[in-house]
């Protein structure tokens, strides 16, 4: 289903697309969803480039809004990391895998259930996409999350923004036709 056309869910969570004009207020609800997990000023500091989106990124991104407010938003794309030998097949087929970007969600959201929304939103496009899996590179803080909506850790890679930081690599198998299609059921926050 297209995003445009997804009906709202449960408690007034709305999920759309993102325009490109969107770019900034995504880039600093990024920011602020990473901060959440206490991280030193001098950390942020050197977040601040990957947590910032392109025109083209928030185009792509879609948002969820609970009753008008802007509470996260998810950003899928192709894989742009190594990956471990067991998945390599999956970059080099350019097809079969891509990558969660980004999933981020305003903290006063955080716990509420607007991830696994989103998560879930995620894996549908993916399946759409023709996907049979998601790669994430999870903050270390994030990781129990993506465990909990089913990924499994597959291996780390190394951070972009922080030299020496080590990043888990989680990987999510989606579903086919003959496994249920559409996958677990959210939980919702309300």
């Amino acid at each position: 289903m297209s995003t445009s056309t997804m009906p709202p869910v449960q408690g007034g969570l709305v999920l759309r697309p993102a325009s490109a004009g969107d770019a900034a207020v995504l880039s600093d609800l990024a920011f602020r969803s990473k901060a959440f997990w206490g991280y030193s000023d001098s950390l942020m500091s050197a977040f601040r480039a990957e947590l910032t989106l392109t025109a083209a990124q928030a185009a792509s991104a879609v948002v969820a809004d609970v009753d008008g407010v802007l509470a996260g938003f998810y950003l899928l794309g192709p894989v742009s990391g190594p990956l471990p030998a067991e998945h390599r097949a999956d970059a080099q087929s350019g097809s079969a895998a891509g990558e969660l970007d980004m999933l981020f969600v305003e903290p006063d959201f955080i716990g509420a259930g607007v991830g696994r929304v989103l998560f879930q939103a995620a894996v549908q496009a993916a399946m759409a996409r023709g996907w049979r899996r998601i790669y994430i590179e999870s903050d270390p803080q994030s990781e129990g999350f993506y465990e909990q909506v089913g990924a499994v850790k597959v291996g780390e890679r190394l951070s972009g923004s922080v030299p020496g930081r080590i990043l888990p690599l989680l990987c999510k198998t989606l579903p086919t036709t003959g496994q249920g299609g559409r996958g677990p059921r959210a939980t919702y926050w309300r």
